[in-house]
């Protein structure tokens, strides 16, 4: 990949990821899920920030899409909830930002959505 192509998806920064507490056990979907999140949100962010032809865009939706897919081959389903600042998965948070100029689940929170469901096929 070009290193200009690096060099622009280090400038969205994901500032909602949730660190693991110390002694927290999680399973591997709970994993998944976060990392899936994490790229939902990077892609929504790059949406925003560049135009639908850019390469680095493309290259966002692409990671997403297989991330998706892995995860509904596995599991069939991805439902998470949408607080005013959060997403949660499993009763456990996977996205947090509490910025209200930056903060996707407070976006969707506010629109009204409190559920978002993926699901295989």
């Amino acid at each position: 990949m070009p290193a200009e192509v690096e060099e622009e998806k280090r400038a969205i920064e994901f500032d909602g990821e949730v660190p693991l507490s110390e002694g927290e056990e999680l399973d591997e979907s709970l994993l998944l899920a976060r990392d899936l999140m994490a790229t939902f949100v990077k892609t929504v962010k790059a949406f925003r920030l560049y135009p639908s032809e850019n390469p680095s865009l493309i290259d966002f939706r692409d990671l997403l899409l297989k991330k998706f897919q892995l995860f509904l081959k596995k599991y069939h389903s991805f439902f998470f909830q949408i607080g005013e600042y959060y997403f949660s998965f499993k009763g456990k948070i996977i996205y947090e930002n509490t910025d209200l100029n930056t903060s996707l689940a407070f976006r969707l929170y506010k629109d009204g959505l409190r559920e978002l469901r993926f699901i295989e096929g």
